[in-house]
């Protein structure tokens, strides 16, 4: 990581300390081939600061077309997706995270302000799969 990218780093975090973030709980084990079949999930949560954290969505195998909704998921490539995105220019904007847990993906991404490249169809997708 080269000195400008730690700065940053550095300074998302004394960012992030520094406000007030309720943590997403973490209801995802993702220990053990056998848990991971018990605990599918994709939680996805869009909130803009410094509104309440809004409910998350949650979608399990008990949802209507599961396995539509996670072969879409690695369509749209979240396996690539960094495990933390955040932009320190903005003090106030919007704080995102998605944990997908399956045999096909186990992902964890969050961001603050900062976003991969298609996350608006991800959002979108998963949006529309809760309705």
């Amino acid at each position: 990581m080269e000195g400008s990218q730690k700065d940053e780093a550095k300074v998302c975090l004394k960012v992030r300390r520094n406000r007030i973030l309720k943590p997403i709980p973490n209801t995802v084990d993702t220990e053990g081939a056998h848990s991971r079949m018990k605990k599918q999930v994709i939680k996805f949560v869009h909130t803009l600061i410094p509104r309440p954290l809004p409910e998350a969505i949650i979608l399990t195998p008990e949802d209507i077309g599961w396995s539509k909704i996670k072969n879409k998921m690695v369509d749209l490539e979240v396996s690539n997706w960094d495990v933390e995105y955040c932009n320190v220019t903005i003090m106030d904007g919007s704080e995102w995270s998605l944990t997908v847990c399956s045999p096909e993906l186990n992902v964890r991404s969050k961001g603050l302000n900062s976003y991969p490249p298609n996350f608006d169809a991800v959002q979108d997708f998963i949006e529309s799969s809760a309705a």
